[in-house]
């Protein structure tokens, strides 16, 4: 199914995610607690972090309670994700209503994170929205993903292996690449 998900356009993926929110409250502000443990654990407090899918924010809702005070970008495809995410009030948050594959950024990200969004894009895709998004990372930054079932999504969880040898397991869900990680030269964009 989430093959099927990821192979829809673009405007059916907005319109999909907006039903979601707007007439199913799908879901509520709560952020998978290994995430929170790793990016609290790991962010400083004035490093920037962009959350892309980042739905009604519940990560930056988890990672304030953590006492982080850097700077987020939330980027999420539904309009009414984002309507709600951003009636949390916060300074140093900023909210941006867009698909995955089309975002851009002109800044460098000590942290890029993709929380249960990555098996949204397509598997071809992939490839070039990972050079991306490793693209913008800062010289130090690290880019994070975590899948819901990674055994369900495992070509996800191949594709970035292969892509990035590098890649760490931090955990059942969680996987780090380091800015700067070697491509393998099988995949370069």
């Amino acid at each position: 199914m989430n093959r099927l998900h990821a192979a829809f356009p673009i405007v059916v993926k907005k319109y999909v995610w907006n039903m979601k929110y707007a007439l199913l409250g799908y879901p509520r502000f709560v952020a998978p607690a290994d995430a929170l443990q790793y990016l609290s654990a790991t962010l400083s407090g004035t490093e920037a972090l962009l959350d892309l899918g980042c739905g009604r924010g519940s990560l930056i809702r988890g990672l304030r309670k953590t006492g982080w005070m850097g700077y987020y970008c939330g980027v999420d495809i539904s309009n009414h994700a984002i309507r709600d995410a951003r009636t949390f009030k916060d300074q140093r948050c900023s909210w941006v209503v867009s698909d995955l594959e089309a975002f851009r950024s002109p800044f460098k990200w000590d942290a890029v994170v993709m929380i249960e969004s990555m098996n949204y894009v397509k598997l071809a895709e992939l490839p070039a929205v990972l050079n991306r998004l490793m693209g913008m990372l800062a010289d130090r930054g690290v880019f994070v993903v975590r899948l819901h079932d990674p055994n369900k999504h495992s070509e996800y969880v191949r594709t970035i292996h292969e892509l990035y040898p590098g890649t760490q397991n931090m955990g059942t869900n969680l996987f780090r690449i380091a800015a700067g990680s070697p491509r393998s030269v099988g995949h370069q964009a």
